[in-house]
Order: C-alpha cells, then sequence, then structure tokens
C-alpha cells in the first residue's frame, strides 16, 4: 500500500516525498501530520544532515486539501476546524526553525500553503515551468499560516499585490520575490541537488543549526544592543568549540574538514 508520505534516507540526506498524487500532494490533515512527525525525526536524528522536501507526480503540493474544508463552516465543527488550522501553522514553524538545512525541489506548480514549504525552507531549486500562486482571496480564505514565513522573503508591497490578486507567477518571478533560489531544467535537477548537497554536507552541523537561530532571532524585535551582547557570545562560544578547531585546523593545514555529525561546545 503506497503512502502519503515517501521517506528515503542516503547517507545523512533525508528526503520526503508528498506522494498523494490523486489530490495534487495537498496538505490535507494527515499530510500535515505525517510532515510534523518526520520533521520532528529529523529534528532529533543525529545522523541526518539535511531535509529534501519534494512531491510526486506532475506537481509539487497544490496547498490545502479543500475537500477537507468544505464542511468547516458546519455547527459543532468550530474545535476540529482550529485544531487543523493550528497543526499547519505549527508545522510551519517547526519546519522554519529546523536546525538543520532543509531544501525544496520545486515542479508544476505550488499553490497556497504549498509556498509555505517552500519560504519556510533554506534553498529551493525549481523547474522553469512551475507555476505559483496565493490562491486563498479567490477562495474566501486568507494565507494566514504562511504569511510570517513568506514576509521572510518577499517584500510587503510584492506580497500586497500577489496575496490581494491571487494572480499566477513562475519560477522566474518567483526568484525575483525571493521565494525561489535557483531555477534549472528538470533534467539538470539531480546534478544541481547533487552538487548543493554535497556543499551543504561540507559544513559543520553544529555551527549551521546556530547560524540558521541566529538568522531567525536577529529577524525578531531584539534591540541592537541585545543582539551585539547575544551574537558576541555565541561568537565566542563557537570558536572554543571543536568544529572551530578542527575547521581551522584543516584550513591551515590545507585539507578538508573532518567533522562528526554533532560536536559539542
Amino acid at each position: 500500500m503506497d503512502t502519503i508520505l515517501e521517506k528515503e534516507l542516503k547517507g545523512s540526506v533525508y528526503t520526503l516525498w508528498m506522494n498523494e498524487p490523486s489530490s495534487r500532494n495537498a496538505l490535507s490533515p494527515a499530510m500535515v501530520t505525517e510532515l510534523t512527525h518526520e520533521i520532528d525525526y529529523v529534528i532529533n536524528t543525529t545522523e541526518i544532515r539535511v531535509l529534501v522536501i519534494r512531491g510526486r507526480g506532475d506537481g509539487f503540493c497544490s496547498g490545502a486539501n479543500l475537500a477537507s474544508f468544505s464542511k468547516s463552516g458546519n455547527p459543532g465543527m468550530e474545535l476540529e476546524v482550529l485544531r487543523e488550522s493550528r497543526a499547519l501553522a505549527n508545522m510551519f514553524c517547526q519546519l522554519n526553525a529546523l536546525p538543520k538545512p532543509v531544501v525544496c525541489v520545486v515542479h508544476g506548480y505550488a499553490y497556497g500553503g504549498a509556498i509555505g514549504l517552500i519560504a519556510a525552507s533554506d534553498y529551493i531549486l525549481a523547474d522553469p515551468s512551475t507555476m505559483m500562486s496565493f490562491s486563498e482571496v479567490k477562495l474566501g480564505l486568507v494565507p494566514a499560516t504562511i504569511m510570517p514565513y513568506v514576509a521572510q522573503r518577499m517584500n510587503e508591497g510584492k506580497m500586497r499585490e500577489l496575496m490581494l490578486t491571487g494572480r499566477r507567477f513562475n519560477a522566474e518571478d518567483a526568484i525575483d520575490f525571493g521565494l525561489i533560489s535557483e531555477v534549472t531544467p528538470s533534467i539538470s535537477i539531480p546534478e544541481k541537488l547533487t552538487d548543493l548537497l554535497g556543499s551543504l554536507l561540507e559544513g559543520a552541523p553544529l555551527a549551521q543549526g546556530i547560524c540558521k537561530t541566529l538568522i531567525l532571532e536577529t529577524r525578531c524585535n531584539h534591540s541592537f544592543h541585545n543582539m551585539v551582547d547575544h551574537t558576541s557570545t555565541v561568537l565566542a562560544e563557537m570558536r572554543a568549540g571543536d568544529e572551530a578547531k578542527e575547521g581551522i585546523a584543516a584550513f591551515l593545514e590545507k585539507r578538508k574538514a573532518k567533522f562528526n555529525r554533532r560536536h559539542e561546545l
């Protein structure tokens, strides 16, 4: 029996394939539950260094599962609707804060909530045929749970335009908007992905995790004074850690650094 979320571990790279082409890999409650469980697994599995998210079939993900939304206005459904909304929001939050590199490989289409997966990731490879849109307003909805992560990548003016009109845009546009990192033909994606993963795996895992945390913290409403204290403390701790010792020694000795999967400060 096919699973709606395929898992593939190769070395220290963990790939999740959304595998429900019949629903266009929609973010159904079941899909959200599976994604949340697997993201938590990645967080707690030291051997996994990088997470890759992809979609089976003719597109990446169509966003919300509208079939599950159709009964939302029925009497007595309020708590269930709120529970599902919070589960979706928590999944995006967990992905965004994952202390390991996250790569999305996108093709075909990415609508609504699918852009939340993209915006909460670190590097996005896309096929040039990919079409995207914030389609929520055309359905009487709002892109609420994905908005904090889209705002990390897009300027407010472009968000207003695209979210209020719901108009479609292509992968090249998405690069200009800051949503996608690189557009490459589908035939070249395996090679590009291999090169990217190689680069990510050369990084020190603890340093990568702390780097992501600092990026998120600098976007919060911290005063510059507090951030000076915080960032200088983090740098001092990292300089004294095993990863820095190995990385600097390798540089001076003109060799490739050999980072353990988990170094301690």
